[in-house]
């Protein structure tokens, strides 16, 4: 009866591991020629529809589920054009309604998509449409963007001019750059749940916020009033950034690294497990600059601007060794905190 019990036991492992092994192969056949792209998986399908707006806009919000929100400037047209995905079932009924709410009162545009709650096994969305704003160059507006699943960016050869930004994304990169550079007059909001956020050829009258929960954060020839950046599990990086009051780079896990020279009246470096670093000809200029590193070492290979007798340094150093030492009674303040790692820093003459 054993014996019985045992090679029926085989038997039933043996057809589980054929059946497994025929829909492995099946499914590596099937992306592969599918060019390994899930998104043709998806069995939900999308319509684009267009949305054009003759009155003058001062602000545009977008709240929308899963689509990729795109910005594109230029010369031809004389309105906003909004080109925006539907979803639809499987009968072509919409499953989805986009509102478009135009306040006189302020010229405010608002877009919502809203989706109809309902469960069907085999839909599944793996898709990613595209929701394309297309504005005259030259206009001048706030814009307010949420995508949950999809990221966000510009496109333009033209500069751009804004009153104030604010990007969002749950799942879905930020990209606050153009080839013409942006200019807002405000303040700037990205956040990122799951993606990584770009910031380049910025420049900000007001304060710059760039948060990700998961991703890094790339910062380049950015100026504002002040620029915080912080991420829980992702690196910093920042090149050619001038802050007028304040820089403020955090980092929970994943390094702080400076390519190019950084100018603030106070920088401030926090990073729980990762290093900062400031690379060979790389320039940071402050009058107040802060280190705080748990685990990980402060390397500035480039140089802090001026003299070591410019600075009054405190350092508080558990496990490493360090090349300078606390003292001094410059008018420059750098102060060092490491627990686990090693100091090694530079100055400028």
């Amino acid at each position: 009866m054993e014996k019985k019990k045992h090679r029926l036991t085989k038997v039933i492992c043996m057809i589980g591991a054929i059946l497994l092994i025929a829909a492995i192969g099946l499914f590596v056949g099937g992306m592969t020629a599918a060019g390994w792209d899930f998104s043709k998986l998806s069995t939900v399908r999308y319509v684009q529809k267009n949305y054009y707006s003759r009155e003058s806009i001062s602000s545009l919000k977008i709240k929308y589920a899963n689509a990729k929100i795109r910005v594109v400037y230029e010369d031809i047209e004389q309105s906003i054009h909004i080109s925006y995905p539907v979803r639809v079932d499987q009968n072509d009924e919409e499953i989805a309604t986009v509102d478009f709410a135009y306040s006189e009162e302020d010229g405010s545009l608002t877009v919502t998509e809203k989706i109809e709650k309902h469960f069907d096994l085999f839909n599944w969305d793996l898709s990613a449409p595209v929701l394309t704003v297309t504005i005259p160059s030259g206009s001048i507006c706030a814009f307010d963007f949420t995508a949950q699943s999809g990221s966000i960016g510009f496109e333009s050869a033209a500069p751009i001019q804004l009153n104030t930004l604010t990007l969002r994304s749950s799942n879905g990169d930020i990209s606050a750059t153009s080839e013409g550079g942006i200019s807002v007059s405000g303040d700037v909001l990205l956040h990122a749940d799951n993606g990584h956020i770009t910031a380049e050829n910025l420049t900000v009258g007001g304060s710059l916020h760039a948060e990700s929960d998961n991703g890094s954060i790339s910062l380049s020839s950015v100026s504002a009033n002040a620029v915080i950046a912080k991420t829980d599990n992702g690196d910093v990086r920042s090149a050619n950034v001038t802050a007028a009051s304040k820089f403020s780079a955090e980092t929970d896990n994943g390094n702080i690294a400076f390519t190019k020279n950084l100018q603030a009246n106070e920088i401030v470096c926090i990073t729980d497990n990762g290093n900062v670093t400031g690379e060979t000809n790389c320039l940071l200029t402050a009058q107040s600059l802060s280190f705080t590193l748990d685990n990980g070492d402060l390397r500035i290979q480039g140089a802090l601007a001026g003299k070591p007798e410019d600075y009054t340094v405190l350092l508080n150093l558990k496990n490493g060794s360090t090349n300078i030492s606390s003292g001094g009674n410059g008018n420059k303040t750098l102060s060092a905190t490491v627990q686990n790692g090693h100091i090694r820093v530079q100055f400028q003459n």
